[in-house]
């Protein structure tokens, strides 16, 4: 009886695992096509652009380990002097930096917007990024994405999204099995 509660246990930690993913897939899905349908969804004119019609992948580049020099472009935070560069005219503020408002930005900015991130944190990438901790890095959120193989039409966003630039390790099929 005490293993049949442990495994029930097991399992009902896994269901709400699972759905809790299951929730912030469907959040970033929600997001992702009430912004494919803003760009797509209503007749557009000839200045509005499709931001797939291009193939934006490039040749992948060595990885860069040297947390100093990550952080140089990671912690590239706000400065007046950065605003008066860019002028204020945005087509789109995005407030946050995590997977559905980077999603976003990034889409809408393939698509000829000018967009502007903002991110309270010294690190964008909400539940995606990472930390060093005595010499270790710890990831804060997600360990690993299903359906990343080649030609599928997430993987496809991602690369579009990324040029190509984010790195995937085949996972085996039986990787979330429970027994």
């Amino acid at each position: 009886a005490a293993l049949d509660s442990k495994h029930h246990s097991v399992q009902l930690m896994m269901e709400n695992q699972s759905a809790v993913s299951k929730g912030i897939c469907v959040i970033t899905g929600i997001v992702t096509v009430g912004v494919l349908y803003a760009i797509f969804g209503r007749k557009s004119s000839s200045s509005e652009k499709d931001p797939f019609s291009t193939d934006s992948r490039e040749p992948s580049k060595a990885f860069e380990f040297d947390k100093d020099k990550r952080d140089i472009i990671l912690k590239n935070g706000y400065s007046s002097k950065k605003l008066e560069a860019v002028g204020e005219d945005f087509d789109v503020i995005v407030i946050g930096s995590g997977i559905g408002g980077l999603t976003t930005a990034a889409i809408l900015s393939r698509a000829g917007k000018k967009v502007l991130v903002l991110e309270q944190h010294d690190q964008c990438g909400g539940c995606c990024h990472s930390f060093t901790e005595k010499g270790f890095e710890f990831d804060t959120g997600i360990h690993y994405i299903g359906e990343c193989r080649n030609n599928t039409a997430f993987r496809f966003l991602l690369d579009q999204m990324s040029n190509g630039h984010l790195g995937w390790a085949d996972v085996r099929d039986d990787f979330d099995t429970v027994i």
